[in-house]
C-alpha cells in the first residue's frame, strides 16, 4: 500500500482539498478547515468553505464510443467574504482548480503531486447572497487550440504524445506522458499515419487516435493522458468480500447483447477526402468472430473508419483489438470501497476480484477473477469502481 493509502487506512476519514488559481492568485477551500504546512514550512489553510460537501469526483467509461465523460465538479462556496469582489481584480473564469483528497496523517508533500482531478473554472450561470458557485470542467472545454495543418507517421504514442503535448493549451505539468509511454509497450509495432488538413480541435484528434488504438483519454493524478485496456496485463490489486462497502452499492451486470460484434468492415487508407480500401472481418478469417457467431448468432455488422491507418495489416490490428472487447458479452460488477482499498487502483489496471456473489457456472461466485478497472469516482465515504470481468 502506498503512503496515501496508510494514511486514508489509519485516520478512517478524508476530506477534500481544492485550490482556485486564478493567473496566480490563489483561493484554497475544503470541506472542512484544515491547515497544512507546505515543503517549506509555510502554512496552507484551506477553509471549510464548501458547502456541498456531497462532492462525487470522477468521470464514467462509454465502452461504445471507448471514450470518458468530460465531468464537471460544482463547488458551491460559502459566500461571506463576497467572493464576486475578487471579479475586480481577477479573470475568474479563465482559472484552473485542483482536487485532492486528505487525511490528517498525511503531509502537503505526500499528496502535492497527487490530485484525483483538475480542470477549467467557469461561473454558473446564477448566485446567491449566501453561496458563490463555480464549476470545475474538463480541460477539452477551455484548453483545446485549434489545428488547421498537421502529419505525422509512427506509433501513435508519439502522435498523442505531440498532439497533447504541443497541440493544446495544456501546461507541462498537465500531460501525463507516462501513460501516453505506456500505449507503446501494450501495442508495439503499431504505425499510424495522422493528418489534419482542415480545421480541428485539437483533442477531437487526440481522440481520433486513441480511439483507433481502443484506449481511451483521461487524467492520472490531475494530469491528461491515456488510458489503456489491457486484458493481458498483469494484476496489480487483490478486492475480496470484505473490502465492498454496503452489500446494496454492490450490482453484477453484462454488457449489453446488442453490443456484440462479430462482423466488422473497416475503412482505411485515407486521402483526399475519402477512404481508398475497406477490410472485412467475420467469422471467415478471424477465430474470435468465428466462436461469438457460434455462441450468440450472427449480429449487426459494425463500421469502421480508421482515418489515422494507411495499411491493410495495421487495419486488421486495430479491429482484432477492438473485437477482444465486443466479440462476447462480459460481467460488469460495480462496488463501493474504502479510500485506502481504491486509492491505488487506477482506471486501466487489473485486479484479482474474489465475491462470493459474483455470477459463476457452478454457484462458488468469483474466486480471483481478471478484472479491469473501467472507471471510478470519489465521494464523501469512499470510492465507486466500475470493473470489467475479462473472461467470459
Amino acid at each position: 500500500m502506498s503512503t496515501i493509502s496508510n494514511a486514508f487506512k489509519k485516520d478512517r476519514r478524508a476530506y477534500f482539498l481544492v485550490e482556485l488559481d486564478f493567473d496566480g492568485w490563489k483561493h484554497r477551500i475544503s470541506t472542512s478547515d484544515q491547515q497544512i504546512e507546505n515543503a517549506a514550512g509555510d502554512p496552507l489553510l484551506f477553509q471549510g468553505l464548501i458547502k456541498n460537501q456531497t462532492l462525487s469526483i470522477g468521470s464514467s467509461f462509454d465502452f461504445r464510443s471507448f471514450r470518458y465523460s468530460g465531468p464537471t465538479v460544482r463547488i458551491q462556496m460559502i459566500n461571506t467574504d463576497r467572493f464576486q469582489d475578487n471579479e475586480t481584480h481577477h479573470k475568474l473564469d479563465a482559472g484552473t482548480a485542483t482536487i485532492w483528497l486528505w487525511s490528517p496523517s498525511l503531509d502537503w508533500t505526500d499528496i502535492e503531486d497527487y490530485p484525483i482531478y483538475r480542470g477549467g473554472l467557469q461561473k454558473t450561470g446564477g448566485r446567491l447572497s449566501d453561496t458563490y458557485s463555480l464549476d470545475i470542467v474538463d480541460f477539452t472545454l477551455d484548453r483545446g487550440q485549434v489545428i488547421n495543418s498537421f502529419s505525422q507517421t509512427g506509433h501513435p504514442a508519439e502522435i498523442l504524445r505531440v498532439l497533447l503535448a504541443n497541440k493544446t493549451r495544456l501546461a507541462a505539468d498537465h500531460v501525463d506522458l507516462g501513460s501516453v509511454g505506456g500505449l507503446r509497450s501494450v501495442l508495439p509495432g503499431w504505425e499510424f499515419t495522422s493528418t489534419v488538413d482542415a480545421a480541428a480541435d485539437a483533442f477531437d484528434v487526440v481522440d481520433r487516435v486513441a480511439r483507433q488504438c481502443w484506449c481511451a483519454r483521461w487524467q492520472r493524478h490531475g494530469r491528461v493522458g491515456i488510458v489503456v485496456l489491457d486484458p493481458n496485463g498483469p494484476a496489480v490489486g487483490d478486492l475480496r468480500d470484505a473490502d465492498f462497502i454496503g452489500q446494496a452499492g454492490e450490482v453484477f451486470d453484462s454488457t449489453p447483447r446488442d453490443w456484440i460484434c462479430n462482423s466488422v468492415s473497416a475503412k482505411y487508407n485515407y486521402s483526399g477526402g475519402s477512404f481508398g480500401d475497406t477490410l472485412t472481418v467475420d467469422h471467415t478469417n478471424n477465430e474470435l468472430c468465428g466462436q461469438s457467431l457460434s455462441d450468440y448468432g450472427a449480429q449487426p455488422q459494425l463500421s469502421l473508419s480508421l482515418a489515422d491507418i494507411d495499411s491493410g495489416y495495421q487495419a486488421r490490428a486495430s479491429v482484432c483489438r477492438r473485437l477482444e472487447f465486443l466479440a462476447f458479452r462480459h460481467d460488469l460488477f460495480s462496488c463501493h470501497v474504502p479510500y485506502w482499498r481504491g486509492w491505488d487502483l487506477y482506471e486501466g489496471d487489473v485486479a484479482l476480484i474474489t465475491h462470493a456473489d459474483g455470477p459463476s457456472t457452478d454457484g462458488a461466485g468469483w474466486d480471483r477473477e481478471r478484472c479491469i478497472l473501467l472507471d471510478r469516482k470519489f465521494n464523501r465515504t469512499g470510492v465507486n469502481q466500475t470493473w470489467w470481468r475479462i473472461d467470459v
